[in-house]
């Protein structure tokens, strides 16, 4: 990675694996990517599977090595677990600016055959990459992680806390609660939900009936743009999601989302969490005008197709406002805010076991994910909900990936052009300012910002599983205007149990 590494563990649990897109873990579900369409629900991350599978044999309480065995102090005995393992990280970076990072923290985790518990803890210091700076000046926050504190000049402090509790009554309901990260999406990027901001109090229910599986997620989010750091100013916000997963067919899978934010307080006092909200089984839109509230609606598709038995394609469309007469008038109005994703992903490459490739495609147009009131637009803790790039940008991406029982090697390739504000202006990109009422607006306007992201990384997992690993890194940026032109080159090497569950490359 680049010389800021943000840490953040992915989550194992007594009975259930959670698996996020992009670690070395995905290799565990790659056949469930690619099984019966019926068999498996993969649009909804962290994906659970069952411990049994990858906690080993039955056991007393046992001591392990810190770097090359999967946890420091186990117990296991068929019906209850128990585990800790330090968490830690070390890289330094050489290039256009020397960059380094030392973090390290503890992850806990116990269950049993119905319910799980897990709790870790990160502290870190990182010397940023100077693209990582001026976001942190612009933004207020590290990427995905949340608030920087200032060490030095440029050495910055950061922490981050995960929990995360599981209970599984039977085959069919699962509930999640914690603080933690949920995705939407079979791409590298979600245009609905990602891991893009940092963690936040959750709820999730999960319902799985015949070929159908439903989601509600429900979320507590912030609100800090302008609160420079004072706490007593930040503005609480929520956010109730539904996916339905619909299996149709062996080939084709289809996913329906819904999503409304709606402020803490508002002109007329606390609402606090609108119980209104809460009906698992009702569209927001209607409720949202039953309430007479401009709260923010966002809808939204998932679509996945086999295409062989190792191949799919797959996209989204994201909807934030949708007026049919006024797109066939075709004059840019500011209120047609849509994102649209394709993508196609292929694993086993040429028959090499474990080698994948992805080409995916993303186009949001100007002032989408924004509201009329900026408190309730589509962020938390002053970063996009959905993609990193936030609105009014195409992109186009390349990954390649190879993971074997002791090596993952990644090319990752992304392309963007996006339009950015010149002063005084809203061009479309930012999300905290409401969208005005304007035609003629087209994506990218505004000053036109080419960026490319290259990334080179060769992991190699020291002792048992794959937790430990040694790794290098080359990185290249690059960032150009009419005016302007920024080069970003470093290459680190590193030893970590981390595999980071967020985005960089913008």
């Amino acid at each position: 990675m680049t010389g800021l590494l943000i840490l953040v563990t992915f989550s194992l649990h007594a009975q259930q694996f959670n698996v996020m897109p992009g670690s070395p873990s995905d290799l565990s579900t790659e056949g469930q990517q690619f099984s019966r369409a019926d068999s498996c629900f993969n649009a909804v991350y962290p994906i659970t599977m069952d411990l049994r599978t990858l906690n080993g044999e039955k056991h007393g309480l046992k001591v392990g090595h810190p770097v090359k065995q999967q946890d420091l102090l186990s117990f296991n005995n068929q019906k209850w677990m128990f585990n800790v393992a330090p968490v830690y990280h070390f890289q330094g970076g050489l290039g256009t600016q020397s960059t380094s990072e030392v973090g390290g923290g503890f992850r806990l985790r116990t269950g049993q055959a119905k319910w799980s518990f897990e709790m870790n803890g990160i502290w870190g210091a990182s010397r940023m990459p100077p693209y990582i700076s001026t976001y942190i000046d612009s933004f207020e926050v590290i990427p995905g992680t949340g608030r920087a504190k200032q060490l030095e000049d440029d050495l910055v402090g950061w922490r981050s806390r995960r929990i995360q509790f599981i209970w599984t009554p039977s085959r069919h309901f699962q509930l999640q609660a914690g603080r933690g990260k949920n995705f939407i999406g079979n791409g590298y990027r979600s245009l609905l939900l990602s891991y893009n901001p940092r963690s936040s109090p959750y709820l999730r229910l999960t319902t799985r009936v015949w070929k159908m599986q439903y989601t509600n997620l429900f979320l507590k989010l912030e609100h800090i743009n302008g609160a420079s750091g004072q706490k007593e100013k930040y503005q609480g916000k929520y956010a109730a999601m539904h996916f339905l997963d619909w299996h149709i067919g062996r080939a084709l899978s289809l996913g329906i989302f819904e999503a409304v934010v709606w402020q803490h307080e508002d002109s007329e006092g606390i609402r606090g969490f609108d119980i209104n909200y809460l009906n698992p089984f009702i569209f927001y839109r209607p409720v949202e005008f039953s309430l007479g509230s401009p709260d923010n609606v966002l809808m939204g598709l998932n679509v996945r197709i086999m295409t062989g038995k190792k191949s799919y394609w797959y996209g989204q469309a994201c909807l934030d406002e949708f007026f049919f007469q006024e797109i066939r008038k075709w004059d840019g109005w500011s209120s047609n805010k849509q994102g649209v994703q394709m993508g196609w992903r292929v694993v086993d490459v040429l028959g090499k076991k474990g080698l994948s490739v992805r080409f995916e495609a993303n186009y949001v147009r100007p002032y989408t994910y924004t509201h009329v009131v900026s408190t309730q637009n589509y962020t938390h803790f002053n970063e996009a909900l959905a993609h990193p790039l936030r609105a009014n940008f195409v992109e186009g991406l390349f990954r390649l990936q190879h993971i074997s029982e002791k090596w993952m090697q990644t090319v990752h390739v992304s392309m963007a052009l996006y339009g950015d504000d010149s002063t005084g202006t809203h061009m479309g990109r930012n999300l905290f300012i409401p969208y005005p009422d304007t035609r003629g607006n087209h994506v990218a306007q505004g000053i036109k910002t080419g960026l490319v992201f290259c990334e080179v990384t060769c992991r190699k997992w020291i002792g048992e599983g794959r937790r430990t690993n040694a790794f290098a890194s080359l990185v290249w940026r690059m960032e150009a205007t009419a005016a302007e032109h920024k080069d970003y080159a470093n290459i680190s090497v590193g030893i970590s149990t981390w595999f980071p569950s967020r985005y960089l490359d913008f």
